[in-house]
């Protein structure tokens, strides 16, 4: 009887490779830090869920609880964030185009509308007004 309890319980630890079931706060702040860090490449749920150790509903999950909103909405605020500021300090002939694939937006109208809907301009009025 003894030996089934040890066994029971031993079959309710966690294992070795178990991902834990939530992520905490710093660790949502670290998630958007590596996100700053790599916004360029493309990533997606589940590079960051790789990065930061844990599954992708986990990191999911926590974003919600944490942030309001998801990992991908995350990647795409910094991407937009990081491409405004390369419209702003951007060269005489730098492009909306050429900036844009940059940061990885390769479909020009809906990144447009998404650009227009965060920052209230178009891109190419951002690039027009630029330092």
């Amino acid at each position: 009887l003894i030996a089934t309890f040890v066994e029971c319980l031993a079959d309710m630890a966690p294992h070795e490779n178990e991902r834990p079931a939530d992520i905490g706060e710093w660790q949502v702040r670290e998630a958007e830090a590596w996100i700053d860090a790599h916004a360029r490449d493309g990533i997606g749920v589940e590079e960051i869920a790789r990065a930061m150790g844990v599954g992708v509903r986990s990191l999911q999950r926590s974003f919600r609880r944490v942030k309001g909103y998801s990992p991908s909405e995350a990647v795409l605020q910094r991407r937009l964030y990081q491409t405004r500021e390369a419209f702003l300090t951007a060269g005489p002939d730098a492009t909306v185009t050429a900036i844009a694939a940059e940061f990885g937006f390769f479909a020009l109208g809906r990144f447009a509308q998404q650009y227009r809907k965060q920052f209230g301009e178009y891109p190419s009025e951002t690039l027009t007004r630029r330092r």
